[in-house]
């Protein structure tokens, strides 16, 4: 790091470099629209946390696989964006309905309706065709029409988000457990780099707190 001292907006720019403070800038953003609902605070963390972890995750195996680092990290970061959305509505339901809302039922909802609301915010949002697809397939990869290197990207990323937010409830040998590995080319030397990298996710992860 620099001692000399930022004197600038213009300065920070060309310390950072133009990439990485789009993403700063983006994630700014959709932190604050997305991942508001007062009342559900740990939910709503927990799901910002998976959405930065799986970010940081698809940054590093694009730089592996020799991938678009930017696309990845857009592809990962968004893939579920349908849930905070989803959480929102739920919540403004059941208010609105005098009901419980139960963690148990949140979660089977979200599951159920996530990527179907993502698909309709990606298309308001109007975000890149590698987004939208990585949103809609990050679960069945193969049925990807243009971006299946992105829709491959996007799953393993989550695999690892979500062993990273719970290593016991995930751990290493079920993140193993899949053939995106092998889809993606990774080798083992590959898979253990991956899966080392928890100290640099976490850095991503606290540098941007709800």
């Amino acid at each position: 790091m620099t001692r000399n001292p930022v004197v600038s907006l213009q300065h920070a720019v060309s310390m950072l470099g133009m990439n990485l403070m789009s993403e700063l800038a983006f994630s700014a953003s959709i932190k604050g629209s997305a991942f508001k609902v007062p009342g559900w605070d740990d939910e709503v963390k927990r799901l910002w946390q998976y959405s930065l972890a799986s970010g940081a995750y698809a940054k590093e195996i694009a730089r592996t696989r020799r991938f678009n680092v930017e696309s990845a990290y857009l592809c990962g970061l968004l893939h579920g964006i349908g849930k905070p959305v989803v959480l929102q509505t739920l919540v403004a339901l059941a208010k609105e309905q005098n009901c419980a809302l139960t963690k148990e039922w949140l979660h089977q909802l979200l599951e159920g309706y996530y990527i179907q609301v993502g698909l309709l915010v990606a298309e308001d949002w109007g975000l890149p065709p590698p987004v939208v697809e990585s949103i809609g397939f990050h679960n069945d990869y193969q049925y990807a029409k243009t971006a299946k290197q992105e829709c491959m990207t996007t799953c393993l990323a989550g695999r690892l988000a979500t062993h990273f937010l719970d290593p016991e409830g995930f751990d290493e040998a079920t993140v193993r457990e899949h053939a995106v590995f092998a889809d993606l080319n990774l080798y083992p030397k590959d898979i253990d780099m991956l899966l080392a990298l928890k100290e640099k996710v976490q850095v991503v992860v606290e540098a941007m707190p709800l």
